[in-house]
């Protein structure tokens, strides 16, 4: 939307909940709760030149009860879109949608003001644990099928649901790559928590960086057990329970950095992993947007087997058990070569989100470009933009 946002007015509405926190049995659903509450007190606010963010007024979905959830939120949802848009004076042709439970609201709006719908697909999310997986895949059947056009970031995915829209492709992610290909040479200054880490591992530094959610502690206590020399180094806020691991002495959580100070802490990996608990149907139709920010940074990277990864593999090494990730992360350390890093680099800044939102919008129909559409709906639930000039390229 940043993008897209050089040319157009973007109004991103954050997501309404996919379902419904679980007080008492997850510790960690407090703090998603007064996140969104902080949102709500919002409400509207100018985030960026040309891009608003929107949290609206909705309800969480509630198992057993989705429908009935559903048709309130469309109404919520509808009436305070309407108002926003009023508001800020926009006028929405294009309708962009992320997250199924905006479904009845988009369609509705398409309805009112002829709106042309985008379906943009970047998860497995009646896979997502805690919801109605049922409810959540007749939703998505019928916003896709409803679409004008899809997209989606996960081959399997799209091969498994090409036949619902004919107009339906494949995106990959982007990167920001000038910003993390700052992380390519030494250059920043030395993060204070990472000093003490840099010294006792003599650099052998194993990374992860983002929400440390859903990521095999298995597999991560017997790498940290079998290699004592390296240091395992997490940046990133904790939303599940790592106890276990902090019992090793060379395993590190230095919790969640802002955007820009990720680079320095980049620039000592010396491999970066992706540490999915593979058996998991969400976590293995994902397609990491951390991949390629790590690309970016030159280091090697070693995954677990998730399924849109082997199309990297000629980028990343690939470990099909806990032995194989352990040997992978050993010869990534000891044993990369410049010009596999430099085959790296040219991959990534290939992947811009320039180029990503030039290719979405070369997918688009011509009678969409032609004459003056007025708006694009973007964002993680529903979200609005301008766009006469909606091709980034003209």
């Amino acid at each position: 939307m940043r993008e897209f946002a050089k040319q157009n007015r973007v109004l991103f509405v954050n997501s309404p909940g996919i379902r419904m926190p679980r007080l008492l049995g997850d510790r960690f659903a407090w703090r998603r709760l007064f996140g969104k509450l902080k949102s709500l007190a919002k409400f509207v606010r100018l985030a960026e030149e040309n891009i608003w963010v929107f949290t609206p007024i909705a309800i969480p979905m509630i198992s057993g009860y989705g429908r009935s959830v559903s048709w309130i939120n469309e109404r919520l949802l509808v009436w305070q879109l309407k108002l926003v848009m009023a508001t800020l004076q926009f006028r929405c042709t294009i309708l962009w949608v992320t997250v199924v439970v905006a479904k009845d609201a988009a369609l509705r709006l398409k309805r009112k003001l002829g709106g042309y719908l985008v379906y943009y697909c970047v998860d497995n999310v009646p896979a997502f644990p805690g919801v109605d997986g049922s409810y959540m895949l007749e939703l998505e059947d019928e916003l896709h099928r409803t679409a004008d056009i899809a997209f989606y970031v996960n081959h399997a995915l799209l091969k498994q649901n090409l036949l619902r829209n004919p107009l339906t492709f494949y995106t990959g992610h982007g990167v920001d790559y000038t910003h993390f290909a700052v992380a390519q040479t030494v250059s920043l200054p030395v993060p204070v928590d990472m000093e003490s880490i840099i010294n006792a591992s003599g650099g052998q530094v194993a990374g992860y960086m983002g929400e440390v959610n859903s990521v095999d502690i298995g597999l991560i206590g017997f790498l940290a057990n079998e290699n004592p020399n390296i240091s395992f180094v997490f940046i990133g806020e904790i939303c599940e329970s790592v106890e276990v691991l902090k019992s090793f002495p060379n395993v590190h959580f230095l919790g969640q950095k802002s955007y820009r100070e990720l680079p320095a802490y980049l620039q000592f990996f010396a491999v970066c992993c992706l540490f999915y608990k593979t058996q998991s149907a969400f976590n293995n139709y994902r397609n990491p947007k951390k991949l390629l920010e790590y690309l970016a940074t030159g280091k090697p990277v070693v995954s677990v087997a998730i399924l849109e990864l082997e199309y990297f593999s000629q980028y990343i090494s690939i470990a099909q058990s806990y032995s194989e990730f352990e040997l992978l992360l050993r010869r990534a350390i000891a044993e990369d070569s410049p010009i596999d890093r430099q085959r790296r680099i040219e991959f990534a800044e290939k992947q811009t989100w320039d180029a990503v939102a030039e290719g979405i919008a070369s997918k688009f129909p011509p009678r969409l470009l032609e004459g003056g559409t007025d708006g694009v709906q973007a964002g993680a639930g529903v979200s609005k933009a301008e766009t006469r000039a909606f091709p980034i390229r003209q």
